[in-house]
């Protein structure tokens, strides 16, 4: 769950089919988000909290330059309302339903409203009749275009049922590491149709529950980030495939998903996971070494080089770490984590403007010692998804 980024004692509501979850149940019905948070996404949540709160402790210097530019943005933009009002964070619900649903384990719950979530900004004009809706997105893929993204007109229905006299709402989506923005002005006569297409979207994920018939699933990129991909019969009759193919003496072909889920068939199971798993990696490592090679990159995919950063000396590491003002408990966690825990304490405790340049001049220092070690560098195609959960 969530926490208020303006004040992270207060636990924020979290409704079971939120706005930003309601693409992917489009797309298919049994899509669950995964639990837990990736560095990106933890990026995203302190640059949102920095634009709500002003605290940029948190920030590198390029995340600050970004969160400065949008809040240029909606200051622009708030200009064209003299006298508007703006809502920050607000939860909005998009009706009054009330219901029921089960969660996965069966339990009973209440469903109060259809969806409803945190608008990131909102303005609305001195009459009431038109409004803004801000989301940003600081990730480096694309978002759904604001005319058929379904997590903004959630958005804007909530605003309108807590504003009913607005005609017209603008939902804007604002990319900025892309440099892009996607917008799209809806109008009151589209609004009904809006709610019908989220109330069939969440009754469908609803149904979805009570039945737990994962043969039913759709598999598409929505499984790369869905919480059910590893009891969904959908994706494992895909995996099948791959698995009769590759391995048929393993593999019968009268081998069916739902057998998989057999405990008598758990190593069977494993054994087509690790197929499929050989055989996803041998293919992602010839596509890398094509583009490489020809220079030719697939759509949709980039090329990105990375390497690993391993502790191999922990004296020295406390050593330099202390010399740069560090204390011994934040050694302490930046040791018992990852070393990307401590580039963000010495973004924390370095001057505003050369936040960067600290994190470079430790790296430089703990690297030289041997307290780290680089790995080698390692190509690999990563796909420019498009934002969710």
């Amino acid at each position: 769950m969530k926490t208020n980024p303006k004040n992270s004692s207060v636990e924020r509501v979290h409704h079971p089919f939120s706005p930003s979850t309601l693409q992917y149940r489009e797309a298919c019905a049994y899509f669950e988000p995964q639990a837990g948070e990736n560095e990106a996404a933890a990026a995203g949540t302190r640059q949102h909290s920095a634009l709500d709160t002003g605290d940029h402790e948190l920030l590198s210097d390029q995340q600050v330059t970004i969160v400065e530019q949008c809040l240029e943005y909606f200051e622009a933009l708030r200009s064209q309302y003299p006298e508007g009002k703006v809502i920050t964070e607000k939860y909005l619900p998009i009706d009054d339903y009330r219901g029921t649903y089960k969660d996965w384990q069966g339990r009973i719950h209440p469903h109060l409203a259809t969806t409803a979530g945190y608008l990131d900004r909102a303005i609305v004009s001195k009459d009431r009749r038109l409004a803004e809706v801000c989301d940003w997105k600081f990730g480096e893929w694309d978002a759904e275009p604001a005319e058929n993204n379904v997590q903004g007109m959630a958005y804007l229905l909530g605003l309108y049922r807590e504003i009913p006299t607005l005609e017209e709402v603008t939902v804007r989506f604002v990319m900025p590491y892309r440099d892009e923005i996607s917008f799209y002005t809806f109008r009151r006569k589209e609004f009904q149709k809006l709610h019908q297409r989220i109330r069939a979207i969440v009754f469908r994920a609803v149904e979805a529950r009570e039945a737990r018939d994962f043969t039913k699933a759709v598999p598409s990129a929505t499984c790369l980030f869905c919480a059910n991909a590893g009891r969904c019969d959908a994706l494992a009759a895909v995996a099948l495939k791959i698995g009769h193919k590759f391995a048929p003496a393993e593999i019968p072909e009268d081998v069916t998903p739902s057998a998989l889920h057999d405990p008598a068939q758990a190593a069977m199971g494993l054994r087509v996971a690790q197929i499929v798993g050989a055989w996803a990696t041998a293919f992602r490592a010839q596509k890398t070494a094509q583009a490489l090679e020809s220079g030719l990159v697939p759509n949709g995919y980039q090329l990105v080089a990375s390497s690993d950063r391993k502790i191999v000396d922990q004296k020295k590491l406390r050593e330099i770490c202390l010399q740069f003002g560090l204390t011994d408990e934040e050694v302490d966690s930046a040791s018992r984590f990852y070393i990307t825990t401590l580039d963000t304490i010495i973004r924390a405790k370095a001057p505003r403007g050369s936040k960067d340049l600290a994190v470079e001049a430790i790296t430089f220092a703990l690297l030289s010692s041997g307290a780290l070690e680089k790995g080698p560098e390692i190509a690999s195609l990563r796909m420019i998804k498009k934002s969710g959960p």
